[in-house]
């Protein structure tokens, strides 16, 4: 799927959202990290429990997926919301330094 956007505009933005989080919403993020991981690994214990009662789903997606890699996407600054993605980037690495640390402390 092709995708063209002016990607130093996309980088000056995550800039400034990477700096407006820092200093405004960390404590949020960090709160939000713990809550996913807690989610996560609810999902993932009913998941395997689902897959042991119900076993592995046989259903094919390649098609849809083969249609979806041919739409032409045109993306400019103003259609990316750069908080949201640099949230996600800073809520994944909290992740997995919350889940670094809570393994180091158990052993």
């Amino acid at each position: 799927m092709p995708v063209d956007f002016d990607r130093e505009e996309f980088r000056k933005s995550l800039r400034e959202q990477f700096d407006y989080l820092l200093r405004n919403e960390s404590k949020q993020l960090l709160q939000e990290s713990l809550n996913e991981l807690v989610k996560g690994r609810l999902e993932e214990l009913a998941e395997h429990e689902l897959n042991l009662l119900g076993g592995e789903s046989g259903d094919e997606f390649g098609n849809a997926v083969e249609q979806l890699a041919r739409v032409q996407m045109r993306l400019s600054p103003l259609d990316i919301n750069h908080r949201m993605l640099v949230r996600e980037v800073l809520k994944k690495e909290m992740k997995k330094m919350l889940r670094d640390f809570v393994h180091a402390s158990i052993e």
